[in-house]
C-alpha cells in the first residue's frame, strides 16, 4: 500500500487566530492534488500548514460510514466544525479592519460586525466587540 492508496490530496490549514493575517485566513481550506506543487501560502510557520486529506472509507471501498469531523484549536479555545464559523467570523472582523479608510471609521466597521449576534459567543471571548475590533485593529 503507497500514500497514494489513503491520500487524495493536500488541503491548507490556517491557523485560527486573531494575529493571522487576513490575506492567510482566505487561503484556508484550499485544496490541490498528490502531484501538485504546493504554494507557499504562509511564510511564517504559525500562520499555516499544509495537511494531508485522507481518503473517505467509501473511496477506499468501504461502506459509506460517518466521517468525524472533529475541533479546531483557535486563540478562545476549542472550535466545533472544524472552526468554519470562527473563520468566518475572523474574516469578516478583519475584512472591516483592513478596509482602506481613516482609523476611526475602521475601528468603528469592526465593532459593527463584532457587534453582530451570528458572533457573540466569539466575541464574548474576546474582550466584547469594543476588544474584539481593537484585536483585529493591532493584527492587520
Amino acid at each position: 500500500m503507497t500514500s497514494d492508496d489513503l491520500l487524495k490530496g493536500f488541503e491548507f490549514t490556517a491557523t485560527l487566530q486573531m494575529r493571522t493575517p487576513l490575506r492567510i485566513l482566505l487561503k484556508h481550506r484550499t485544496q490541490r492534488n498528490l502531484n501538485a506543487k504546493l504554494p507557499n501560502f504562509a511564510p511564517e510557520g504559525w500562520e499555516g500548514i499544509w495537511m494531508p486529506v485522507l481518503k473517505t472509507w467509501s473511496e477506499l471501498g468501504g461502506k459509506d460510514l460517518f466521517e468525524f469531523v472533529g475541533p479546531s484549536a483557535t486563540d478562545i479555545g476549542p472550535v466545533e466544525n472544524r472552526g468554519y464559523e470562527y473563520w468566518r467570523f475572523l474574516v469578516a472582523i478583519k475584512s472591516a479592519a483592513n478596509t482602506r479608510v481613516p482609523y476611526e471609521q475602521r475601528r468603528a466597521l469592526a465593532e459593527a460586525e463584532a457587534a453582530k449576534e451570528e458572533w457573540a459567543r466569539f466575541v464574548c471571548e474576546l474582550g466584547g466587540p469594543s476588544g474584539a475590533a481593537a484585536k483585529a485593529l493591532s493584527y492587520r
